[in-house]
């Protein structure tokens, strides 16, 4: 089981590093932004998941569906978390 999990870590930090890749060619991609944000939240990083939310933001003045998705996704984790 143990191995499964460091698996299952290794793939998402393996996706991390690619979504950081696109944004260093497009930083305000919504779809990249919005995935990455979601990555953290399952490696358990809220912190960072916040991080992206707050670029969507800038990159969404009038909102949009990825800021919505990934700011329900983090509410309901931190009402998880607690």
């Amino acid at each position: 089981m143990h191995q499964h999990i460091r698996l299952h870590r290794g793939l998402l930090i393996t996706h991390v590093v690619t979504r950081q890749q696109d944004l260093a060619l497009e930083p305000m991609h919504r779809g990249a932004n919005e995935y990455l944000g979601e990555l953290f939240l399952e490696l358990g990083r809220i912190d960072r998941a916040k991080e992206r939310l707050a670029v969507l933001d800038r990159a969404c003045p009038f909102g949009c569906a990825e800021y919505e998705d990934l700011r329900r996704r983090i509410e309901s984790r931190s009402v998880a978390a607690r």
